[in-house]
């Protein structure tokens, strides 16, 4: 039986959740974000020293030259520009999404300009080894001798001061190959991915129990103009399960990676997995012959390098990106998919992220 793709306004974005949130069972906050007034990031009404976590403290008594990996928060004043993005229609949404990109980014310059002599002046002396900033927060990510963590501590410009805490998230190496047949896809001159789908006895048993093929027939419903952004180990883009459904794929063998793929752990400049788990899952997503939504396109973000682990700050650095890929906000995708995860449940510090992009209308699925 042969089912034609359609699209069914505005349901694209539920299929995706839908199936995706069934397979690996979808969080989302306790709190919707859409109405939030909290500010993204820390907040400092006035010079104080900063909090510092325990561990860091105990980093730098263990070692004198050591250089620590931290995460900076800044101190700022007010509530922050989260409570600017709006949750009303399609175009009021990207309108606030562009003003809140514009306004957290002048927040975040305002908030560091006290600190540029100094991170320059340790940049000089080699007590400065590496920055990132992560104005979605605030903060700003370092790899810092002692010398210069002890003179941030001293900041009155410093909010708090965390560990950059390297973890696992995905533990065994998985093998990109998807299973069972669906149909053939290419990709038209625009790099859309067209196809037409024959429904096999060989689906994959989690599109079949999920009941995705009736979704599709009955609602006529694949995905078809939606987003999904895979946040993992990366992405082997051209897998030919996915190649065609690349966002990045402009067809006639030419290809933009800027604002689809971006990878904070080893800056590559296209798509690619070095463990195999971001493959895995961006097949389950999206394959043409293995998906759930498989009319949907989709974008990576590698946070996960070939072990599995990740920092902090790869993570928050990825799902910053995603407001604004590339620079621009209106390229934000309607999904986040995030199959990975850890025993440390009870910890918060990626929330305000999370809240911010469920407040830009990205629907965030984790793995259970």
């Amino acid at each position: 039986m042969t089912i034609r793709r359609r699209w069914l306004s505005g349901a694209a974005s539920m299929l995706v959740a839908l199936g995706l949130g069934l397979v690996c069972a979808a969080w989302i906050p306790p709190e919707s974000a859409a109405g939030a007034v909290a500010p993204v990031g820390a907040t400092n009404a006035g010079p104080t020293t900063p909090w510092v976590a325990p561990e860091v403290l105990r980093e730098l008594a263990a070692s004198r030259e050591q250089p620590l990996h931290i995460i900076v928060l800044l101190a700022t004043n007010g509530t922050g520009p989260l409570s600017t993005l709006a949750d009303d229609t399609d175009s009021d949404r990207l309108t606030a999404r562009v003003q809140f990109v514009h306004a957290q980014q002048q927040a975040f310059a305002e908030a560091l300009e006290p600190l540029h002599g100094m991170l320059a002046g340790a940049a000089e002396q080699g007590s400065l080894l590496d920055r990132e900033e992560l104005w979605l927060i605030n903060g700003i990510a370092l790899t810092a001798r002692p010398a210069l963590v002890h003179e941030l501590i001293a900041s009155p410009a410093i909010a708090e001061i965390h560990l950059d805490h390297y973890r696992a998230y995905v533990v065994e190496p998985e093998s990109p190959s998807g299973e069972g047949e669906r149909g053939n896809v290419q990709a038209t001159d625009d790099g859309a991915a067209t196809s037409s789908i024959a429904i096999e006895p060989t689906l994959p048993w989690g599109i079949e129990q999920i009941q995705a093929p009736q979704v599709w027939t009955n609602l006529g419903i694949t995905g078809t103009g939606a987003v999904v952004a895979i946040v993992d180990t990366g992405v082997e883009w051209m897998h030919p399960d996915l190649l065609a459904a690349y966002r990045g794929t402009l067809g006639k063998g030419l290809y933009d990676h800027s604002t689809s793929w971006y990878d904070p752990v080893n800056g590559g400049a296209y798509p690619y997995d070095d463990h195999g788990h971001g493959t895995h899952v961006a097949g389950t997503a999206v394959g043409a012959a293995t998906g759930v939504a498989p009319g949907a396109r989709w974008i990576g973000v590698k946070m996960l390098d070939s072990e599995g682990y990740g920092y902090d700050s790869w993570i928050l650095s990825g799902l910053q990106w995603l407001l604004a890929p590339g620079g621009d906000p209106s390229l934000a995708p309607d999904v986040m998919n995030a199959s990975w995860g850890n025993s440390n449940g009870y910890l918060t510090g990626f929330l305000p992220t999370i809240e911010a992009l469920q407040a830009a209308g990205i629907f965030p699925v984790f793995a259970a």
